[in-house]
């Protein structure tokens, strides 16, 4: 019974920290394309964004 749990409790946490990628990607992505576009000015050594 235990390792139904374990098992399942795993998975949900695997799916959680994948999300949380995908959100900084599509994050890091816009920003890019904002910069990119001049539509924002991102600080410091965060141009690299723009490439």
């Amino acid at each position: 019974m235990k390792d139904e749990h374990s098992n399942s409790d795993f998975r949900f946490r695997s799916r959680c920290s994948m999300d949380i990628w995908y959100q900084m990607y599509a994050t890091i992505a816009v920003l890019g394309l904002l910069e990119h576009y001049h539509l924002a000015h991102l600080p410091g050594g965060l141009h690299v964004l723009d490439n």
